[in-house]
């Protein structure tokens, strides 16, 4: 038996309290540590850009005993990480979410009436994740941003684009029962 008192008894909770004073007297930042205290538009488009420009298909470098066999980057993983990036910013979603996503999780819906020209919103489909271990349907979208280099939608479509027409991989089969429709 330990005769000690817990460590993290009274003395601790009065540790936090005296903290919390001391802080509100101080006048210190609230917002650290807080959703507030994260990145902001400009930094997100830094970093959107930095996908595209790795991304770009670049000239092999020129062969040295040091980098005779370096394969050039792929583009892809650049478009996967930006889609990514904007998955997990504008739908709130974790990585197991994320992760776990697949094509047909994803669909688009018309949203009628909301200006002149037609504003699609990509819905993804979600039944399981850390929050959702029971199997409900939960329901995550997306609509298009006004600045092209922030726009999940349109960073979903350059991905596949370039997986289907740039990479040669083939797209997913129909159904079978999807074929007789088509």
């Amino acid at each position: 038996m330990n005769p000690h008192p817990h460590p993290r008894g009274s003395a601790l909770s009065a540790r936090r309290t005296g903290e919390h004073k001391r802080r509100r007297l101080e006048f210190a930042k609230r917002a650290a540590g807080t959703l507030q205290d994260g990145y902001s538009e400009a930094k997100m488009i830094e970093a959107i850009r930095f996908c595209w420009e790795q991304g770009q298909a670049q000239p092999p470098p020129p062969a040295t005993t040091k980098n005779r066999k370096q394969p050039k980057q792929p583009t892809e993983p650049y478009l996967r990480t930006a889609v990514d990036f904007l998955l997990a910013h504008n739908m709130l979603l974790r990585s197991k979410s994320r992760l776990g996503a697949e094509l047909p999780d994803f669909f688009t819906i018309q949203l009628p009436d909301e200006g002149p020209t037609p504003c699609p919103a990509m819905v993804m489909i979600m039944d399981n994740g850390k929050t959702n271990q029971l199997g409900r349907l939960e329901y995550e979208a997306v609509i298009r941003h006004r600045n092209p280099l922030l726009c999940t939608m349109a960073h979903m479509a350059f991905c596949l684009f370039y997986r289907w027409n740039v990479a040669g991989e083939p797209p997913l089969p129909l159904l079978p029962s999807a074929r007789a429709v088509v």
